[in-house]
């Protein structure tokens, strides 16, 4: 058999970035209690008594502003079915909500151009509810031996981090819940089979929370290692009964999966993590197209993949509600060489770079994704790009299923015709 890619367009630019050197000046928390002595906590308890935290509050999807569209554009889903309410998350802040979306919309920022990801957001902050920021990773650098440190630090990305764009997106009466990744195979692992290393983490990242005046984490250790979920599930029930205990929320950013050996392959069990405090679960629904092979050219979310994922992993037991449903707005380029073999180019593309070649894409019917073919300097080059198009024929699950909405990789340098028809969906 061959080895099987496991890489995500998130993960690929991260990595992309921090082979730059992006660490000068940068905060890394906890770094003098490294070598403390902590509490330990016990790592081999029964799943089974999870304590599922709920806390009560009206205020259930996210900010809400008053602004609405005039002329609402209904999902094409013929039957949609409502998002559940029983059982409510809280906006975990002081700010009144005002929105009247419909469903929740988040986006990352890219760190790699994070004034660009801010921008979007602030020209389009009536069809957001949440914005989070790649601001944070595990150890004690961004790049390097020091990133893959396993004592439990936690590392803030000063070149990015930004007090005004806090205080901005909150002005907007949005939520501030930045991602903190991982850099090394099984980092993750390693901190929570080590007591001491997992309390350290835990104190650090509830502490950022409340020191940053975040209103929650986003989790993406996708770096995980299978033989870890059981421990994993345990730890993030730990770390959001915390945060509740704050008024603040966790989510966590997790692989799609539709298969029980597609599951296997990573840290995340979902039936073990529908059974936690987590608030939100962000899906990272794209990049399937690595299972034919990073160098065959194909569709990076096909539709029926996604709906295959979100039946498997709602049978699982993912509660639908809680499922922001990951979309990509970014494109995939291979290159074609002259025995015609296509070769893939790395880091991943965006619209604003293919559009300028093509003035008008194909459309891949059966995937619901759009793609074309240009010729740059004589050489042949095949895309497959989140376009306006793209998004618009997932925003209909969101209802089909009762998410709790969306959450796009990544904001900057997308089709900004994806706003307007977002917000038909949203209101």
């Amino acid at each position: 058999m061959g080895q099987r890619i496991m890489i995500s367009a998130c993960l690929t630019i991260n990595l992309y970035l921090s082979a730059c050197g992006h660490a000068p000046g940068a905060l890394t928390l906890g770094q003098s209690q490294a070598d403390q002595s902590v509490t330990n906590i016990s790592t081999d308890e029964s799943l089974s008594g999870f304590q599922i935290q709920r806390l009560k509050s009206s205020q259930n999807q996210g900010r809400r502003k008053a602004k609405k569209s005039p002329n609402p554009t209904p999902s094409p889903t013929a039957n949609p079915t409502p998002s559940p309410t029983a059982n409510p998350t809280p906006s975990p802040t002081a700010i009144s909500p005002a929105e009247d979306l419909n469903f929740e919309v988040a986006g990352w920022y890219n760190d790699g151009w994070d004034d660009e990801s801010h921008a979007v957001y602030s020209q389009n902050q009536t069809s957001f509810s949440e914005v989070n920021p790649y601001w944070y990773n595990l150890g004690q650098s961004d790049g390097g031996p020091e990133a893959e440190r396993t004592d439990g630090s936690v590392h803030e990305r000063s070149y990015v981090y930004s007090p005004a764009k806090v205080a901005a997106v909150h002005q907007a009466q949005d939520l501030v819940i930045p991602t903190i990744g991982d850099n090394a195979r099984g980092q993750i692992n390693r901190i929570l089979e080590n007591p001491g290393a997992r309390q350290n983490l835990l104190n650090h990242l509830t502490q950022l929370v409340t020191s940053r005046g975040y209103d929650g984490l986003d989790l993406n250790f996708e770096l995980g290692e299978a033989q870890g979920q059981a421990i994993f599930a345990e730890f993030v029930d730990q770390l959001a009964q915390q945060l509740h205990a704050q008024g603040k929320r966790l989510s966590l950013t997790v692989k799609a999966a539709y298969s029980s050996q597609s599951e296997s392959w990573e840290i995340f069990n979902y039936q073990l993590l529908g059974q936690t405090a987590v608030d939100r679960f962000k899906v990272m629904m794209y990049d399937h197209n690595f299972d034919a092979g990073m160098n065959v050219p194909g569709p990076i979310a096909e539709y029926q993949w996604v709906t295959d994922s979100l039946d498997y992993m709602i049978a699982r037991g993912l509660p639908a509600e809680k499922i922001q449903l990951g979309i990509h707005n970014y494109a995939w380029v291979w290159k074609q060489a002259a025995n015609g073999q296509y070769q893939m180019q790395f880091p991943h593309s965006t619209w604003s770079e293919v559009s300028q070649h093509l003035p008008s894409f194909q459309w891949n019917t059966l995937a619901q994704e759009s793609w074309g073919d240009y010729q740059l300097a004589g050489v042949n080059y095949r895309t497959y790009v989140g376009d306006s198009n793209t998004v618009n024929a997932r925003l209909g699950l969101v209802k089909t299923y009762g998410l709790a909405g969306v959450v796009f990789w990544t904001l900057g340098r997308e089709d900004q015709r994806i706003y307007p028809q977002l917000l038909a969906h949203a209101f």
